[in-house]
């Protein structure tokens, strides 16, 4: 009758440790599904990445994520403590949605410290705009445009082309990167 019970008492042990594991492995996925790419990415920085974005293939060091984008240094030498560090040579700006994949992330983390969190495009756009840095506007599609941000609005910006051409407005829509400080190339 002993052994009955002690057989019965150790299933019964090992049922409950079954089902905290379940529980936890339960806990753990959907921990996971509330991750979204930005609080990946957030997690990420300072890592070496590789971005898909349209046909092109960009690498650099993951420096900066805000609210829709991300700074890519391709020199892995700067530091951002506000948005306007943004606007610096070797840096390149990546709207999130224009991002197709993702490489050099590593394994998925909780959302990071989140000390970009709020710094949306429009932030990070201004910013360019105030410092009349020249840049290159990739379009999607492969179209490169260089100049300077005169205005900022909701969806879109007025651009003044390098090479002294007519302002164009350029939906955010189409953008697939900017590099910032750009020369005419």
């Amino acid at each position: 009758m002993e052994r009955l019970l002690a057989d019965l008492e150790a299933a019964q042990e090992a049922q409950e440790r079954a089902e905290a594991r379940a529980e936890v492995a339960e806990s753990v996925r959907v921990e996971h599904a509330g991750v979204t790419l930005v609080d990946r990415l957030r997690a990420g920085i300072g890592s070496v990445v590789a971005l898909s974005v349209g046909t092109e293939t960009l690498r650099g060091h993951l420096l900066d994520v805000g609210e829709g984008w991300l700074a890519l240094d391709r020199d892995g030498v700067h530091a951002v403590h506000g948005v306007d560090d943004l606007v610096r040579a070797g840096l390149r700006l990546v709207p999130v949605s224009a991002i197709a994949c993702v490489s050099g992330l590593g394994r998925p983390h909780v959302a990071a410290d989140g000390s970009s969190i709020g710094r949306g495009w429009s932030s990070v756009l201004r910013a360019m705009a105030r410092s009349r840095a020249p840049l290159a506007w990739h379009r999607l599609g492969g179209h490169t445009i260089v100049g300077t941000i005169d205005a900022v609005s909701a969806d879109h910006v007025v651009l003044t082309p390098a090479r002294g051409a007519a302002s164009l407005v350029l939906p955010l829509a189409h953008l697939a990167w900017i590099d910032v400080n750009a020369s005419g190339r």
